[in-house]
């Protein structure tokens, strides 16, 4: 069957790679007024206390070229059965990936249609990494013919429907100095129980963000 690409919009929410939240969730990026600032932290004076260095207090250096914080971008490749020209950008946004083997996405896609997802990584080759998301997929807000916000009718809150869980993967392979990386992706998304609705197929790059990079990323 044949989609158009319009009717793909939403269903790409999980091309976000991410986890949602829902409509009345309060994220906890940032400072959060709600948290209580006494007992909350601890001055660097009883960590240093607890028997650590202050080099044990600060974040390691990164000894792996992968480990960082990216730009990147996800563009369609071979999915013209879905009604999407080769090229269009699906997605992007900035990805932190961690000497720890995790790795985190910030989408530039609607926040309830997922927007945030995380990963895991290893590397498979001299400068080639395979990166692992398993994503919560939603809908995100429904709308009428007449472009109202469809809301619960029992909650009186905009619609906002779970779809199921889905699979992306990539494998990137980065530049002999370390500022970019480019590579394939993946993406089977599937319903809450288990049966595969779709995949899609595509390209994606990335740039490294230092301190010294660019104030503006388009």
């Amino acid at each position: 069957m044949r989609l158009k690409f319009s009717a793909l919009t939403v269903a790409l929410g999980v091309v976000a790679l991410g986890t949602s939240f829902a409509p009345v969730a309060r994220a906890g990026c940032g400072f959060n007024p709600g948290i209580q600032a006494k007992g909350s932290l601890k001055p660097m004076a009883y960590v240093l206390g607890s028997g650590l260095t202050w080099a044990d207090a600060q974040d390691p250096p990164a000894q792996n070229p992968i480990v960082g914080l990216w730009r990147v971008k996800v563009l369609s490749r071979g999915n013209q059965a879905f009604g999407i020209p080769d090229y269009t950008v699906l997605d992007q946004g900035f990805s932190a990936w961690h000497s720890d083997g995790t790795e985190i996405l910030n989408s530039g896609r609607d926040p309830v249609t997922t927007n945030f997802c995380l990963g895991t990584w290893k590397q498979v080759g001299a400068s080639s990494y395979k990166l692992a998301h398993y994503t919560m997929s939603w809908t995100g807000l429904t709308v009428d013919a007449k472009g109202n916000i469809v809301v619960n009718p029992k909650t009186k809150e905009p619609l906002n429907t779970y779809i199921g869980p889905g699979y992306i993967q990539e494998i990137v392979s980065i530049d002999p100095a370390g500022a970019t990386f480019r590579g394939s992706f993946s993406v089977e998304q599937f319903d809450q129980n288990g049966k595969s609705q779709y995949v899609l197929n595509g390209d994606l790059f990335g740039t490294k963000i230092t301190t010294d990079s660019p104030t503006f990323f388009q």
